[in-house]
């Protein structure tokens, strides 16, 4: 057989091996998603019990493909489910499940070859229903002639009145962005319109101006009012404020006195003026764990006079929980029971634990 002819039957059986292995590539890769085999399931219930988002995932598709999930919602009024794949070069991504509120739940999918895909998952009368939204990437199209400066006008202000309440002293307070990403700075003023400010402030937010907010609130019960900026969120939704308090020896708002920023950075406060008392309600695992805790203005400063803590043990089907009170200087237990699923019921809390979440309550 002559050396021309030996290389072209070869060309040819290599080209029909090339071609084969293409035909098993794409049959593997695009097999219907129904046939998928999904070896992982993690359960996340709504934290009243009444809902379950379960995440399904199969293996990554050779060594550097993506991972096929399912989501499924259910609940007594039915069923709903969404089907997608995290690219996270063969390997399983990350699935963070929040309930915002009872009955919504929101999936986020990570992987290092995608952005985060966020599906929300909403329970309602008539079924369960499932939207997903992959967060994009900014693009930047190609200049197509020169740019063109342009002169960036100054951030508007957002501003709001804060009334101390002392019958002496009311303020504009301007919250305004500054150049840094991320930097705000907060200027007070005695009247609205005035040219000279009474006293400056700074702060920093992971939000932009057009998401900040503003509110007035007395955070230490002293009869005087105070301010907060909101300045983040939560993965959970909740807002995280940055706090101004007035200070009646020096007659100004100072920053943060008491660092109830790192206290509340996990949830909001909630404030209990006939208590004198700030809440705090924190959660992990869809509910299963979490803590409460109960502050007051001692002579010390800012001080937790109350922790509550409760955890779900999926394997022995019970929970186990703690109060403990601020007495004498130091922290004692004042409850702790170890309940079976059984005892519970439809009830995450124990009564008597459910109980201790009152501040005036104090036990039997």
């Amino acid at each position: 057989m002559k050396r021309g002819t030996k290389w072209f039957i070869g060309a040819i059986l290599l080209l029909a091996l090339l071609f084969g292995f293409w035909v098993w590539a794409v049959d593997s890769l695009f097999a219907d998603m129904a046939d998928t085999t999904y070896k992982y399931e993690e359960t996340f219930p709504s934290p009243d019990g009444a809902y379950t988002v379960t995440v399904r995932r199969s293996d990554a598709v050779w060594s550097f493909g993506p991972v096929s999930v399912q989501v499924v919602g259910t609940s007594e009024a039915g069923e709903g489910s969404y089907r997608t794949e995290i690219h996270a070069d063969g390997g399983q991504g990350s699935v963070e499940v929040s309930w915002p509120e009872e009955n919504r739940a929101v999936v986020t999918l990570s992987g290092k070859e995608q952005q985060d895909e966020v599906i929300t998952v909403t329970f309602g009368e008539n079924g369960v229903r499932l939207t997903a939204v992959r967060e994009e990437p900014p693009v930047t199209p190609a200049p197509t002639s020169a740019p063109v400066l342009t002169q960036v006008p100054d951030p508007a202000p957002m501003g709001m009145e804060v009334d101390v309440g002392d019958g002496e002293h009311t303020f504009w307070v301007e919250v305004v962005e500054q150049e840094t990403w991320g930097l705000f700075e907060i200027n007070i003023y005695c009247e609205k319109g005035d040219a000279q400010s009474f006293q400056t402030l700074e702060g920093y937010s992971e939000e932009t101006l057009q998401q900040l907010s503003c509110y007035v609130e007395d955070m230490d019960f002293d009869g005087d009012m105070d301010f907060g900026v909101r300045i983040s969120e939560t993965p959970n939704g909740h807002a995280i404020y940055s706090y101004y308090i007035w200070d009646e020896e020096s007659a100004q708002f100072i920053s943060d006195p008491y660092g109830l920023n790192e206290l509340f950075s996990l949830g909001p406060p909630e404030l209990i003026p006939e208590e004198k008392t700030i809440r705090t309600y924190t959660r992990w695992g869809a509910g299963s764990v979490g803590e409460v805790h109960l502050y007051r203005y001692l002579e010390k400063g800012f001080t937790c006079v109350r922790q509550m803590s409760w955890n779900w043990h999926e394997d022995v089907q019970g929970a186990d929980f703690l109060v403990e009170n601020y007495e004498d200087g130091e922290m004692h237990t004042v409850y702790e029971e170890t309940c079976s699923e059984e005892s519970l019921g439809e009830y995450i809390w124990s009564e008597e634990f459910s109980n201790w979440y009152d501040p005036s309550y104090h036990g039997t």
